[in-house]
């Protein structure tokens, strides 16, 4: 049999009995005694190497390596799509002891660069293995992370197959509800309430009837729960007539209507 290149003349084909090899045998055996090898080479000789990327929470992702046979040597590109970026990278636990080289180069925030080898032979052996985790980032809330430049090597530096599967990445959005505000119509003052399922990036700004913003009320990370923010006219000098509450969570928004007395 062959093996990447080399041949190994310690695997044989075993044939059945009353089979005997090619050049003694009748014709209509040789399809089948042929068919019998091509199976036995393909099932000792392809190992099973896989890149992954896993999602651990909402915006935590990992690259995962399953190793179907010893190795020395591996590199990679992540690409994330347009708006998305990968944040904080990190390695894994699985490579994170002395006996491991692993460096990457973040080229842009979506763009990074890995390497990671065993510092002696024998290092990278077949199994399961974490190699690096980060936060996603995307205004959208969604994204797309694929591979570039994957090369697998053996400590002699002889390439190995390996298969890259790449990945759509999707946040859970928290649920939110603009509440409104109380006392409604009011003078001068007034206090607008919501409520979000968990934390996030929240903003609240105030329009008049033409679509002019007034006021951002504020821009901040608020935590999940019922918030109540208090606001006036005083100082203003706002017209009797309504006005709208605009409430923006993740790039979402919901808007309600107040009015406004004098």
């Amino acid at each position: 049999a062959v093996v990447g290149g080399m041949r190994d003349s310690s695997r044989r084909c075993s044939y059945p009995p009353g089979f005997t090899p090619v050049s003694r045998a009748p014709q209509g055996r040789i399809g089948l005694r042929l068919a019998l090898c091509a199976a036995l080479f393909i099932s000792t000789a392809v190992a099973e190497n896989q890149l992954t990327i896993e999602g651990v929470s909402d915006e935590k992702c990992r690259v995962v390596l399953d190793l179907g046979e010893p190795a020395g040597a591996l590199q990679f590109t992540l690409l994330a799509s347009a708006g998305a970026a990968l944040n904080g990278v990190e390695a894994g636990q699985s490579i994170a002891g002395p006996g491991w080289i692993v460096a990457w180069n973040a080229i842009s925030d979506r763009e990074v660069r890995v390497v990671i080898m065993g510092r002696k032979a024998g290092t990278f052996t077949a199994g399961r293995y974490e190699l690096l985790s980060w936060t996603m980032g995307s205004a959208d809330g969604q994204a797309t992370v694929a591979w570039a430049d994957v090369v697998l090597a053996d400590d002699l530096g002889k390439s190995l197959p390996i298969a890259a599967t790449g990945f759509e990445w999707y946040r859970s959005l928290p649920q939110f509800s603009l509440l409104g505000n109380y006392p409604n119509p009011f003078n001068p003052s007034t206090v607008i309430s919501f409520s979000l399922e968990r934390r996030a990036d929240v903003s609240l700004e105030v329009y008049d009837i033409v679509g002019r913003r007034l006021e951002v009320v504020f821009d901040r990370t608020m935590e999940g729960g019922t918030h109540q923010v208090p606001w006036t006219t005083a100082g203003k000098r706002l017209a009797s007539g309504v006005y709208f509450i605009r409430l923006m969570v993740d790039g979402r928004s919901a808007v309600g209507k107040m009015n406004v007395v004098q």
